[in-house]
């Protein structure tokens, strides 16, 4: 019987967290997803919190603070 090398289990490096630059500093993305949960909010509160519309106020939400993230940095 011939004597093969172990199979080593390797462990992937963790992912780093992402961050985005911001004008003070990196902005993490637990803050960007403060964000937009907070943009969101507004715009449904704004439409009077009529039902149906989270995902799209979301979706928007998300636009503008990645639009206002890109020009702060």
């Amino acid at each position: 019987m011939t004597n093969l090398p172990r199979s080593r289990r390797v462990q992937p490096d963790p992912m780093p967290d992402e961050t985005i630059p911001g004008a003070e500093g990196a902005w993490g993305d637990d803050e960007r997803l403060a964000m937009i949960a907070e943009t969101a909010y507004y715009r449904a509160e704004r439409r009077g919190f009529v039902p149906g519309y989270d995902v799209e106020d979301w979706l928007a939400a998300e636009r503008e603070v990645d639009a206002q993230l890109a020009r702060d940095r």
